[in-house]
């Protein structure tokens, strides 16, 4: 008898081992899908984030595309203004170079003829008196500019002595 108590004992003994190492495999296995659980929640808030600031993202991209896009109509609406007014500068030197050639065509036949160097130096200082530059000078005398501008730096030097 005193051995079946014994072997009851071991038996007893080796069932609450089992239990026990039963129990402990359940709380590691519970403490790992715990740690699942815990590892899936914050992975899913880290996706939430990301997508979050992926719209924000994309929202920044779309306000800067807008801008752009606005700056891009207005660089060109001041490009065609600014490509209107050259057109018209340029229509009106023609046109004042037309005015200052025709106030002058009935001179040029007086200019045409073989004049003498004082005639010729008159007309100069007169047609620069009357605000035309070197170029336009020479071209109604048919001089040279560099000749036109020794004749008026000539006049200079004589009135300053």
């Amino acid at each position: 008898m005193k051995y079946e108590y014994i072997l009851i004992f071991l038996g007893m003994s080796m069932i609450l081992f089992t239990l026990r190492r039963s129990l402990k495999n359940n709380n590691n296995f519970s403490s790992q899908v715990s740690q699942k659980s815990h590892t899936e929640e914050s992975l899913g808030k880290m996706l939430q984030e990301i997508n979050e600031f992926a719209e924000d993202m994309v929202g920044e991209i779309d306000d800067r595309s807008k801008n752009l896009e606005l700056l891009l109509t207005q660089a060109t609406e001041k490009e065609k203004a600014l490509h209107a007014l050259i057109e018209r500068t340029n229509e009106m030197v023609e046109n004042i170079e037309q005015e200052n050639i025709m106030n002058f065509e009935p001179c040029l036949p007086v200019f045409e003829e073989n004049l003498s160097q004082d005639h010729r130096y008159q007309a100069v200082y007169q047609l620069a008196q009357e605000g035309l530059d070197l170029t336009h000078i020479a071209k109604t005398l048919q001089m040279g500019q560099g000749e036109v501008k020794l004749i008026l730096d000539l006049k200079d030097v004589q009135m300053k002595h």
